[in-house]
């Protein structure tokens, strides 16, 4: 993105701790991160935290969301043909 915008710059990554990304936001602990809109754009809105976004395609970044689906145990179990094929 940086490049893409016509800067330059030394890049570190840092990987916080499987789903930490939410604590370095809640404790002001980032410059940048990556995080999904519907996830922890939502939390940090309902916290009252003010986030600066940029969305990858206007950096001529092709991206697209990773869908996160959620099911009942239950049903995979009780219907588990439809949720093969699916």
């Amino acid at each position: 993105m940086i490049r893409n915008a016509g800067g330059m710059a030394d890049i570190e990554l840092i990987y916080p701790a499987k789903l930490g990304i939410w604590n370095t936001i809640a404790n002001g602990e980032y410059e940048a991160t990556w995080i999904f809109l519907n996830w922890e754009g939502v939390q940090a809105n309902s916290e009252n935290i003010d986030l600066r976004t940029f969305k990858m395609k206007d950096f001529g970044i092709p991206y697209s969301y990773s869908p996160v689906v959620a099911a009942l145990e239950k049903n995979i179990v009780d219907r588990s043909d439809p949720y093969n094929r699916f």
